[in-house]
């Protein structure tokens, strides 16, 4: 039974029936005065039906023996190469009790893949590919629960009731249900096809397979292994597209993107998963002006609902023209390969009282030269409440340092050089010291960062040459487009490791380091007190860690 109420359907649900007749004549209406949208909606229940996903019950509420009557309505998809409306199903819709059938359903814990990850796993292959399914309606729901998940449907005239059969869109339990029975096909049959397992499991979002290989053999094998394997579980792959259509030699010409084979190139990315590729940051230095702009707003006290003054209406309106204009080629892959001679990444912090910003770029060394691209990015508003730009630097430091974990996972690159560049001398004191020398909020942030980046080396470069300021500072979409850093990072990142950095600038005498005041006179109590360890670090792991250490000194 893939449906679970805590509180018991019967006499908490209520009925819906109303409500969805309500709507259903309000759809009607709609429906008269639009032929296209009419003929749309039609043919995606007739299609519904079709193919099994609905089956009809009858036309009065005693034919269904009550149960849940959902509401539903169509979302049009100009750019969809395919099916150009989506009948929605709103399962939050409220009975005469209160309740939805979402207030009584369980959630199940996540189990889909960060968007994030998926999208940067994607970029290390050289041959990629992807394709979708219609996850949702393969899986069938259990005969006894379909009363829960009824509709009222009929173009025109008197309603017929249609019980859904299949796992349906607009329910909480839904994705969980899907991707835990997709996960349960790698695990039952993927033996039988072991380059696709790996896709099940860490190569989709949702019902979107995003993968590919070094080489076009490899790559045919795995996309031909993922449809069968999918096949094995009753889904079918649709909207195939690569950028070498040899990929998909073994894939019916018929499944692939319509109206021809949808082609994406390695000098910029393709609308897929319901969006454009840009979701990993690399236009922080354009939307930290935006979050700007509402900071400001909010530290004024504008409520959501109150004009803004001209001053702040011409200065959105002036970004937005901006940003309309402006277009972005990214290189897909990021040049990754087993034949790689050195892999490295490499971070820039910088904060500015206004805002913090990361940015991350794969170092990539072959035979052929040395190339670099940009990977992910991250910006932050600084905290109303002013703080010293030390202070501000340390804390870009540990959003850089977070951001380098979420790279080095999804990658899996933990074991790759790790080069992190800040222009704060003081920052790299504080980095460079034992936590325990300073006081709290530096203590803390620092072992954080010892905790999260152990490996990674910390480097100073040139307050000129740092991308980060960028994110850190905020740009117009303009000058972001022919900016000499943000994209490729500084010059000498692509020439050989005698060119970087290597000095780092004394601190300011004007600058305090804020470290611990020690007390000269030392108590007996205080002597006697040999276990401070628990006083001096604030993180459970560091702790346990260094206390293994001095444990095993002893032995």
């Amino acid at each position: 039974m893939w449906y679970s109420c805590p509180f018991g359907l019967r006499g908490l649900l209520g009925s819906s029936y109303s409500t969805a007749c309500h709507m259903l004549r309000r759809l009607q209406r709609r429906l008269e005065s639009d032929a296209d949208l009419a003929r749309l909606y039609n043919d995606f229940l007739q299609e519904y039906e079709a193919l099994a996903h609905m089956t009809r019950v009858g036309t009065t509420v005693s034919d269904s023996e009550s149960g849940y009557f959902i509401p539903h309505h169509g979302v049009l998809k100009e750019g969809s190469t395919t099916t150009k409306l989506r009948v929605v199903f709103n399962g939050s819709s409220r009975t005469n009790t209160g309740y939805s059938l979402n207030d009584c359903l369980h959630i199940g814990p996540k189990q889909q893949q960060e968007l994030f990850d998926v999208l940067l796993r994607w970029r290390r292959h050289a041959y990629a590919f992807c394709a979708d399914e219609k996850m949702y309606r393969q899986i069938l729901v259990h005969q006894e629960d379909r009363r829960f998940q009824q509709i009222l449907w009929s173009a025109s005239g008197p309603s017929i009731i249609f019980q859904l059969n299949t796992v349906t869109y607009g329910l909480t339990f839904s994705a969980f249900a899907a991707i835990r029975f997709i996960k349960q096909l790698a695990y039952d049959e993927g033996d039988h096809y072991p380059d696709a397992v790996l896709i099940l499991l860490e190569e989709m979002y949702v019902d979107d397979a995003l993968s590919g290989a070094d080489t076009l053999s490899h790559a045919r094998t795995k996309a031909s292994q993922l449809d069968q394997l999918l096949k094995a579980g009753g889904f079918t792959l649709q909207k195939w597209a690569s950028n070498d259509q040899a990929v998909l030699a073994d894939i019916d010409s018929r499944r692939h993107a319509a109206p021809a084979p949808r082609e994406f190139h390695d000098e910029s990315f393709a609308r897929a998963l319901g969006l454009s590729w840009d979701p990993s940051g690399w236009i922080s230095p354009v939307t930290i002006v935006a979050k700007l702009f509402m900071q400001e707003l909010w530290r004024i006290k504008v409520e959501w609902d109150e004009p803004l003054s001209d001053e702040f209406a011409d200065r959105w309106r002036e970004f937005e023209e901006e940003l309309e204009t402006m277009s972005i080629t990214i290189p897909r892959w990021l040049g990754t390969s087993s034949t790689n001679l050195t892999v490295e990444l490499h971070g820039f912090s910088d904060a500015s009282q206004q805002a913090m910003g990361a940015v991350i770029y794969l170092r990539v060394t072959t035979s052929a030269g040395v190339s670099i691209a940009i990977v992910a990015a991250k910006s932050r508003v600084a905290p109303i409440k002013k703080n010293t730009i030390p202070r501000l630097e340390l804390s870009a430091a540990v959003l850089l340092a977070r951001l380098l974990v979420r790279v080095q996972m999804a990658l899996k690159l933990e074991s790759a050089s790790v080069n992190l560049w800040v222009d704060s001398s003081v920052v790299l004191a504080w980095v460079h010291g034992c936590p325990s020398r300073w006081k709290e909020f530096i203590a803390n942030r620092v072992a954080l960062i010892h905790e999260l980046a152990p490996a990674a080396r910390w480097r100073h470069i040139a307050g000129r040459e740092n991308p980060a300021d960028c994110a850190s500072r905020g740009i117009s979409p303009t000058q972001l487009l022919t900016h000499p850093l943000w994209f490729t990072g500084p010059p000498w990142l692509s020439q050989s490791h005698e060119r970087w950095p290597i000095m780092s600038p004394p601190i300011p005498s004007t600058h305090q380091l804020e470290e611990r005041s020690v007390t000269a006179n030392a108590t007996a109590t205080q002597r006697a007190a040999a276990w401070d360890l628990i006083d001096r670090y604030s993180r459970l792991t560091r702790l346990l860690r260094i206390t293994a250490w001095l444990k095993r000194s002893l032995i």
